[in-house]
């Protein structure tokens, strides 16, 4: 018997078998909107799940954290990685979202937006979830839209805005300017080693320096921001 015909009855037999020794397709993860229609929510965050659902390089980028933590699993990252790459005006319309939602959140949770990449914690979706659904309707589509755009930047490995020296400078001098007495003690220590900071030091940090951007004028306000949450 010829080999061709050896190997074609082998196959043969496989597809009468099911085929069961031939790779298995995973199923496709799709999110789903747990929010019913009409309600606050549900338009912002289906634009969002619609973005992903239809885009083949987010689900293979985050499918595996979404189907495991939940939509919201990417927050800490997204927000860094849209402050580093995304236009001035979409990281700005996001802001008042960004800041609200994240000053609901525990210290534990709070702190992961600004500590360095290496020191997050995965796993916290549910978490985010309460936190940034909490926020006003208008706020959470800002929120939404950011969130979808960074994590295509993300998955794109898009290239950072360039912030120009003497405005983050000039920004985080006017800043400092804000902080006196303990304040300013605090600040500047917890600034010194965020890495080493606690949770309570550096959520306090954040929503310290947040509330303390929206003074400044749109160039430094721009540049303090994608310091601050694009490390």
């Amino acid at each position: 018997m010829r080999a061709s015909v050896v190997i074609g009855a082998a196959f043969a037999m496989l597809a009468l078998a099911g085929c069961d020794l031939l790779p298995q397709s995973k199923p496709e993860f799709k999110l789903q909107n747990n929010h019913a229609p009409g309600s606050a929510l549900h338009d912002s965050t289906q634009i969002f799940i619609d973005g992903f659902n239809n885009d083949p390089d987010l689900q293979a980028h985050f499918a595996g954290t979404f189907s495991k933590d939940g939509m919201y699993a990417e927050m800490p990252r997204a927000i860094s990685r849209g402050a580093r790459s995304l236009d001035a005006a979409t990281v700005q319309a996001a802001m008042g979202g960004m800041k609200r939602a994240i000053t609901s959140l525990q210290p534990a949770d709070c702190a992961a937006f600004f500590r360095p990449e290496s020191q997050r914690v995965i796993g916290m979706g549910e978490r985010m979830q309460q936190g940034f659904e909490k926020v006003p309707p208008r706020h959470h589509a800002a929120l939404m839209r950011y969130y979808l755009a960074a994590l295509k930047a993300e998955a794109a490995n898009a290239p950072a805005v360039r912030i120009d020296p003497q405005v983050r400078e000039q920004a985080f001098q006017h800043l400092a300017m804000q902080y006196t007495g303990p304040a300013a003690e605090r600040i500047n220590r917890v600034m010194s080693n965020k890495a080493a900071a606690s949770d309570e030091d550096l959520c306090w940090m954040g929503n310290s320096l947040l509330n303390g951007v929206e003074k400044l004028g749109d160039r430094e306000r721009e540049a303090a921001t994608r310091t601050l949450l694009g490390h």
